[in-house]
Order: structure tokens, then C-alpha cells, then sequence
């Protein structure tokens, strides 16, 4: 089992690269992938 704290991080780190990736302009849209 994954503790919640370890959870929480993984969620945290997710919308990040998320909230990252989205802000990033589309003419570095390749960075994204």
C-alpha cells in the first residue's frame, strides 16, 4: 500500500506538470510532448 502522504505528492506533482504544460506558450508545445 502507498502511504497518503505519498499519494498527495504524486497528485500534487501530476497537476503540476499539468498546470505547467498548459501554461507554457503553444510555440513550446513540443517540449510537452
Amino acid at each position: 500500500m502507498i502511504p497518503d502522504e505519498e499519494v498527495v505528492v504524486l497528485l500534487e506533482t501530476q497537476s503540476g506538470m499539468a498546470y505547467i504544460s498548459i501554461s507554457l506558450p503553444l510555440s513550446n508545445d513540443c517540449i510537452g510532448g
